[in-house]
């Protein structure tokens, strides 16, 4: 009941008439018995033009298709980075174009791991370590960085709506700005890098 009174006062704070797009950050949310109600709610506030668009965030493409056979989303936002390429799978993306569906990206350094590697000497990480020496080799030998290869390739896959990343000063700013505005050929998809363990493309899993 709570919904429409947290993003009127976010409106308010950002100065802003509507927000572009609400998204639910827990899928699990919809699969329960106030699911319907909490999905109606927001639809209503799409109607009052308070938002543009609807989205959620997801983890697993099994969990997405889910969903979206029972709700109807504008938006998802997902994972895809060096080593988690799940999302764009050309059968997904014809699954979410005939649901009229964008997909933005997240998470495309797997929350920073692959900037900063050192995550991978704590206990948790380490058992993945020689995997991710493997993507660190590969780019060295490519001549590529982590941060140069995944905003190009992203911006490549014109499917792509957008994608989310976070900086913590501005000098982080100017460097993405940076390696935008030069051009990048020939960027490999390295498929051969590709983990599929969910304990470590899957942050759900890390504070276990």
């Amino acid at each position: 009941n709570k919904i429409e009174e947290f993003v009127k006062d976010s409106i308010k704070k950002l100065q802003i008439k509507k927000l572009n797009i609400l998204y639910i950050h827990d899928s699990s949310q919809l699969l329960k018995k106030s699911g319907k109600k909490i999905f109606s709610k927001i639809l209503s506030l799409k109607k009052k033009k308070l938002i543009n668009k609807i989205g959620i965030s997801v983890y697993t493409i099994k969990e997405t298709k889910k969903i979206l056979k029972d709700y109807k989303f504008d938006v998802i936002q997902a994972p895809i980075n060096i080593v988690d390429k799940r999302f764009i799978d050309k059968e997904f993306i014809k699954f979410l174009k005939k649901r009229k569906c964008l997909l933005i990206a997240r998470s495309i350094f797997l929350k920073g791991l692959l900037i900063n590697t050192s995550f991978f000497k704590k206990k948790y990480f380490r058992k993945w370590r020689k995997k991710i020496d493997l993507v660190e080799n590969a780019l060295e030998r490519d001549q590529l960085n982590i941060k140069n290869w995944t905003l190009h390739y992203l911006n490549k896959h014109k499917f792509l709506k957008s994608y989310i990343l976070g900086v913590s000063k501005v000098s982080q700013l100017s460097e993405i700005f940076k390696i935008l505005s030069t051009k990048q050929r020939n960027l490999k998809d390295y498929e051969e890098l590709n983990i599929d363990e969910q304990g470590l493309i899957n942050p759900k899993y890390w504070s276990n």
